[in-house]
This record gives C-alpha cells, sequence and structure tokens, in this order.
C-alpha cells in the first residue's frame, strides 16, 4: 500500500484485492460439495453416518462449505420425503435414516 501512496495510484492495489477474491471464488466453486445435489448430499451423508443419529451441525461438520440454510433444506426435504426421521426442533433436532428408504427421491 505504501507503493500506490508514493506512486498516488492504486492500481496496485486494486489488482492484489482482485487476485485475492478470484481465489477466494475459485475455492468456493471447485468445492466438491458446491457441485452436489441436494439428493447426492443426503445419499453421501446415508454413508458417512449409516445408523447413528446426527445434528444439523455434524451435518455441515461433513460438508464443510455448505451454508447452514442450505443444510437445513437438505434435511427438511429429507424428513419430507421420509427418507430421514427427526426427534426434538430445532437446534436439538437430531436425525436417523430410515430403514429401507433408499427408494424415496428428493
Amino acid at each position: 500500500m505504501g507503493r500506490c501512496d508514493k506512486a498516488e495510484n492504486s492500481t496496485a492495489f486494486i489488482e492484489f484485492s482482485l487476485e485475492l477474491t478470484l481465489e477466494a471464488l475459485a475455492a468456493i466453486t471447485a468445492s466438491p460439495v458446491s457441485t452436489m445435489t441436494a439428493a447426492a448430499r443426503i445419499e453421501n451423508a446415508r454413508s458417512h453416518f449409516a445408523a447413528r443419529s446426527f445434528s444439523r451441525k455434524d451435518y455441515l461438520a461433513h460438508f464443510p462449505g455448505l451454508s447452514p440454510a442450505t443444510a437445513s433444506r437438505d434435511l427438511q426435504q429429507a424428513v419430507v420425503a421420509k427418507i430421514l426421521e427427526r426427534e426434538g426442533d430445532k437446534a436439538t433436532a437430531r436425525y436417523r435414516f430410515r430403514d429401507g428408504a433408499n427408494e424415496t427421491p428428493i
């Protein structure tokens, strides 16, 4: 930034900022989570959690980079489709995959 002050031109700083922004966007779009569908994430979670119960926080930890709103939508759609059972409400909710729920798409 000192160079920009001496040169009385902010081009170097702007280019630096834009490079960092592009790198951050590339990392986000390269994330496999961003290209997975809700159904694919739920099936991946089925493999990971198996018969264990899990929370939305656990689901988010399994899919880094996934927004909390998207995680909530995924889980709610799976509950409605009878793929998951939910116990509790909001922050205390726990989820478990139902037996024989493989056939129901989201």
